[in-house]
């Protein structure tokens, strides 16, 4: 790879990583302090049952464009103007549709305090439309130093703003007021820096000519919504909100280590390998050695999280949130494959094969609507036994998805990424037995986490891991654009 597209790629990675653990560091942070102190289980239970619907009004809302504007090789002012417009019209339409629904949205789960949220937390959507064409503008540049100063500063301020909230009564509309916040803060910070103004031009045809690959974008994304949040909707539609709240902050605590691995490289990785998508060999080289560093990230952090799962939750958390921790185990265990599968699906989506991620995607969501059949009325936590499963089994679909279009075949992948999946196992078990020798749990998690850390560097230093020494190297140069 020549050195100034390795020296993007390795920015890009760097900022994003960056921008999304600073994201996650921040929101970890104010989370516990809300939950531990203000919050309850049930508060957070109500924004989990709602939350499916203000992830598919954003799909619609997104319609696939973005992706489709980043992989064009140029893009024109009109065709900016044509999507900004659209997506503000789009934001209006499904603001008012949601509006509309509250009721049935409240009637389906027998909570009516979901009319007023639902409501409130809707204004997000038009809010959002705002900054989707300024978000292109900076990821085509692999501009992701202002994303991340945009939004760490809106999340800093939000943050503030939610525990003076919580500590004045406001309940679950602390967590609805706190996003509505961030977002306004993290526009006013994109429109201040960016050099883009929208023009006011809509020419259809501009859509029309994108239709074709974001469309496919978009189904998979309500496939994606729908799916994602099939436990929490059926927890919140049979159980008590807690239960909701329960796993939804598993899901966070899970999230804030899958999600924040897979969206920084993938973000990262998709407009620097779209740049070289016609060079098959090259654009494998360059795609193993993603998949090396995501496998020796993913594994040791996601194993370890479930291996420290229940020290953590009572820690951080107190005791009151147990069944979270017995849920983030499982959650942990499949994550470790998210960032594999997201990075597979890239290979797709640099190639401009969306009609293929979309296959993928409906295949990978059989599999959850079996498992959801399966299990459900074996309880919660068989439920999520049973859809985290699918995350191991999607891993190997996904690879036979990608194989064919760069030859990086199921075997090479395997071969590449088990070192990390062998030591990052070991060192999961050995840190969950020091649960039977230490009894205090503060003493135990950082106990925990000090050998995981220990012996997993110093294992892939001691066997002469490559990737090791790169990253090593990444950090002492500070080279971050």
């Amino acid at each position: 790879m020549p050195n100034n597209l390795k020296q993007k790629t390795a920015s890009a990675i760097a900022w994003n990583f960056i921008d999304k653990f600073g994201q996650q560091a921040i929101t970890f942070v104010i989370g516990i302090i809300l939950a531990r102190n203000f919050l309850t289980p049930s508060d957070y239970g109500l924004m989990g049952m709602i939350a499916v619907f203000n992830v598919l009004a954003m799909v619609l809302l997104d319609s696939g464009f973005s992706n489709a504007l980043i992989r064009q090789s140029t893009v024109s002012p009109k065709e900016y103007s044509t999507v900004f417009l659209l997506n503000i019209g789009i934001s209006i339409a499904a603001y008012l549709t949601l509006f509309f629904c509250a009721p049935a949205i409240a009637a389906f789960y027998r909570q009516p305090i979901l009319v007023s949220v639902c409501r409130l937390n809707g204004l997000a959507l038009i809010l959002n439309a705002l900054a989707f064409v300024q978000i292109v503008v900076f990821t085509r540049a692999t501009d992701f130093k202002s994303i991340t100063t945009a939004n760490l500063s809106g999340l800093l301020i939000s943050g503030t703003a939610a525990v003076i909230m919580a500590y004045k009564g406001f309940g679950v509309y602390t967590l609805v007021l706190q996003n509505l916040i961030f977002i306004a803060i993290r526009n006013l910070r994109l429109w201040m820096v960016s050099s883009w103004k929208p023009s006011f031009v809509f020419d259809p045809k501009v859509i029309r000519g994108l239709w074709g690959y974001s469309s496919k974008l978009m189904i998979t994304g309500i496939l994606n919504a729908v799916f994602n949040y099939i436990c929490p909707i059926l927890i919140g539609r049979y159980y008590p909100p807690r239960e909701v709240g329960f796993y939804s902050q598993a899901g966070k605590f899970s999230d804030l280590s899958s999600g924040t691995i897979s969206s920084s490289l993938q973000t990262a990785t998709y407009p620097v390998m779209s740049q070289i998508n016609d060079d098959n060999r090259r654009l494998k080289r360059s795609y193993r050695k993603i998949i090396r560093v995501t496998s020796f990230v993913s594994f040791p952090v996601m194993f370890g999280l479930a291996a420290v799962a229940v020290p953590l939750i009572h820690v951080l958390l107190k005791d009151q949130w147990h069944t979270a921790a017995v849920y983030l185990q499982i959650l942990a265990t499949g994550g470790a494959f998210t960032a594999l599968i997201a990075l597979n699906m890239n290979v797709l989506y640099v190639k401009g094969l969306s009609s293929l991620s979309l296959i993928f995607e409906i295949i990978r969501k059989l599999l959850i609507l079996s498992a959801v059949l399966l299990t459900f009325r074996y309880g919660i936590t068989c439920l999520i036994w049973g859809v985290t499963s699918v995350s191991v089994i999607g891993f190997f679909i996904s690879c036979v998805f990608s194989e064919k279009q760069i030859d990086y075949r199921i075997h090479e992948q395997l071969k590449d990424i088990s070192p990390y999946f062998v030591i990052a196992a070991i060192m999961a078990v050995g840190i969950y037995l020091l649960k039977y020798v230490i009894q205090n749990e503060a003493v135990l998690l950082l106990t925990q986490i000090t050998a995981g850390i220990v012996f997993y560097a110093g294992t892939t230093y001691i066997l002469g891991s490559a990737i090791f020494k790169e990253m090593i190297e990444l950090v002492k140069s500070r080279h971050f654009g």
